[in-house]
This record gives structure tokens, sequence and C-alpha cells, in this order.
């Protein structure tokens, strides 16, 4: 029985390091696992954030090209203006001097002809006030005479 005992107490032992050895195994593994698991986390949000940082460039690729085909339409509204300019000071022609001391000289005389006009009419209201008055004067005293 001693030997049946050594046996079966050897094969425990055996069975118990088989065990002991599975368990390290297994303790080994799960902690693999959850290093891989960490792993995994930190890789998808990794991908979260490279996929919003690419929806974000995309985003802002879309504006700055709108913005570059307005810029481009703009450039070209202003090469026309500035084209259009362009034409119309090589066609433009300056007025000779004599041509503008004569305009000059039009403008002085014409000035002092308002203010003569300006003066005579001036006069002339002048003259209506006190015709007027003496014509009210008349006629009061035209009304008292037949009264």
């Amino acid at each position: 029985m001693k030997i049946d005992n050594n046996k079966c107490l050897a094969e425990i032992d055996k069975k118990n390091h088989t065990i002991q050895t599975m368990k390290i195994t297994s303790a080994r593994t799960l902690q693999i696992l959850s290093e891989y698991k960490k792993k995994l986390s930190k890789v998808l949000q990794e991908q979260k954030h490279i996929t919003e940082e690419q929806n974000q460039r995309q985003e802002m690729q879309r504006r700055v090209q709108g913005e570059n085909i307005l810029a481009k339409q703009e450039l070209k509204l202003e090469r026309a203006i500035n084209e259009k300019f362009e034409d119309q000071i090589s066609s433009y022609l300056v007025p000779s001097v004599m041509d503008f001391v004569r305009l000059v000289s039009e403008e002085h005389d014409l000035s002092r002809k308002q203010n003569i006009y300006s003066r005579r009419l001036t006069i002339a209201e002048v003259a209506l006030r006190c015709y007027k008055k003496r014509w009210l004067q008349i006629q009061r005293s035209n009304l008292n005479e037949e009264l």
C-alpha cells in the first residue's frame, strides 16, 4: 500500500505541478491578454482621433478650395477692372493749357456776371418792397377819403 500510496502521491504531485504550471501559464496569458486589450483600446482611440482629424482636414481642404475658387473669380474681376482702367488711362487726353486758361477766364466772367445780377436782383426786391408799401399807403388813403 505504501508503494501505491507513494505512486498516488507522486502522481498527485505531478498533477499538482502540472496544474501550477497551467495556472502560471494562464496568469501569463491573462496578463498578455490584458496588455493586448489595453493596446487595442489605445489603438482604437488613436484611430478615432486620426479619423476625426482626417475629417477636419478634409473639411478644411473643401473650404480652402472654395475660397480658392472665390479668390480666382475676384482676381479675374480685378484684372478686368484693371484692364478697363488702363484703357481709360491710355486713351485719356489732357486739354491744352490755353483751353484751361480760357475756361478759367470764362468761369471768372460768369462768376462776376452772377454777382452783378445777384446785386441787381437784391436792388429790384428792395425797390419792389418800397413800391408795395407805397401802393398800400395809397390804397389806404383812398379808402379813408371815401369814408
